[in-house]
């Protein structure tokens, strides 16, 4: 009898258990189901890139708006949804360089409120991310206040990568990346959704180099991949396939060399069948050439550019276009031309892009601070002084100890 009542009160207990976990998995799926979502996203419309004229004083101004679009996709209303940028880095060929605004900062709705908003279901809200002023060169972020050391955020010309993220009290929040191109002039404001970084997904090598045949795949959700071995291994090898294969994309005669790409013995295939790359997601098809130069950007070990002055100015091409180097062991010569790149940017700034407000000392500051305190933290005794007179004698110039001002004629192997 009392066993029974023992297992009668056990089933009992367990149902309620069960019932009870059936129900709290029922009502969290239900909410999922009705609660908000939102999703902020750039399409590149025309309403997210809005031009808006104004009276000020006696003239009309001008501005342009870039602009990303917040929908709410669940059932409920959104409460309290704001927008921020969550970072912003500039783009250069070579990856993504952070920039000086270290927080978070919110960004204004159409109209410069920043308020929170309620967004309700199947309602398009936008928010402002950035303007450009048709008179007054320069970009500036749609919040409300920026420190002193982020000031010149808006003198930067290139790419801005904006990292946004709108939030609500009840919902998750919705990420989203906005790459802001702009040189100065207004007509050649650009906006674009960013692109997520292409990934390998797999590599394949026969008769290349040291390797009869290697095929290395890896996984989508790999973030690091880190290539270690002993001398003779195969690491460079592995690369040199990848420059190698990477200029094959672009140009139909890489410079095929029979004496050093070859597995030594090995039976002779086309030399566009040595090595083969693919990637996760669509390919970049062979028509868009400026996205397959963009799939890699690799640099010689032999990098040794010990001693230049130059005694004028060229103009240099995009970093991304050039080969200088058919094969890893060649030397990669590019102090100088990166120099004339930096020189012939200060000097276009100079002239046509910087505020005629800004002082000669703080365009100097603005034109080297960057990479001067990027060199300080790797030779925390070398300063970067100046760029000499690109016009005379153009170099870089530099303080170390008590010595001023002068050339260093070593330091330039990377």
């Amino acid at each position: 009898m009392v066993k029974d009542a023992l297992t009668t009160a056990f089933i009992a207990g367990g149902a309620a258990i069960a019932g009870g976990l059936l129900n709290g998995a029922y009502q969290h799926l239900r909410d999922h189901h009705v609660r908000p979502k939102l999703v902020i996203d750039f399409e590149g419309t025309a309403a997210n890139m809005e031009e808006v004229e104004y009276k000020d004083g006696d003239r009309v101004a001008s501005e342009i708006y870039i602009r990303a679009r917040v929908r709410n996709t669940g059932r409920q209303v959104a409460k309290r949804c704001r927008i921020f940028v969550a970072s912003l880095a500039e783009v250069h060929p070579s990856g993504v360089m952070p920039t000086r605004l270290h927080d978070a900062k919110q960004l204004a709705w159409a109209g410069y409120d920043f308020s929170p908003l309620d967004v309700p279901p199947g309602v398009d809200f936008y928010a402002d991310i950035a303007r450009v002023s048709k008179d007054n060169p320069g970009i500036t972020l749609s919040v409300q206040r920026l420190f002193a050391s982020q000031a010149g955020i808006r003198n930067y010309r290139g790419i801005y990568r904006f990292r946004l993220l709108a939030t609500a009290d009840n919902a998750d929040p919705s990420e989203c990346a906005i790459d802001v191109s702009y040189d100065g002039d207004w007509h050649n404001l650009r906006a674009l959704k960013a692109k997520a970084w292409m990934k390998i997904q797999s590599v394949e090598l026969r008769r290349f180099k040291r390797f009869h045949h290697l095929k290395i795949e890896l996984p989508d959700d790999v973030k690091l991949v880190i290539l270690a071995g002993p001398n003779g291994s195969g690491k460079s090898s592995l690369f040199e396939a990848f420059h190698f294969w990477h200029r094959m994309g672009i140009n139909k005669n890489p410079g095929w060399d029979e004496s050093y790409y070859p597995k030594i013995g090995e039976p002779a295939v086309s030399w566009n069948q040595h090595v083969s790359v693919e990637f996760h997601g669509a390919p970049v098809p062979v028509s868009d050439q400026e996205g397959r130069r963009k799939l890699f950007y690799i640099r010689s070990a032999y990098r040794n550019d010990p001693q230049f002055e130059l005694p004028s100015l060229s103009r240099q091409g995009d970093a991304t276009e050039e080969f200088r180097f058919a094969r890893l062991i060649d030397n990669d010569v590019a102090v100088a031309k990166n120099y004339q790149r930096f020189a012939s940017r200060a000097l276009q700034d100079a002239f046509a892009g910087e505020s005629p407000a800004l002082t000669l000392g703080e365009f100097r500051e603005k034109t080297i601070g960057d990479i001067r305190a990027a060199m300080k933290r790797v030779f925390p005794d070398l300063l970067l002084n100046d760029l000499g007179d690109p016009l005379v004698s153009g170099t870089f110039h530099f303080d170390k100890g008590t010595s001023r001002h002068y050339f260093l004629q070593e330091p330039f192997r990377g």
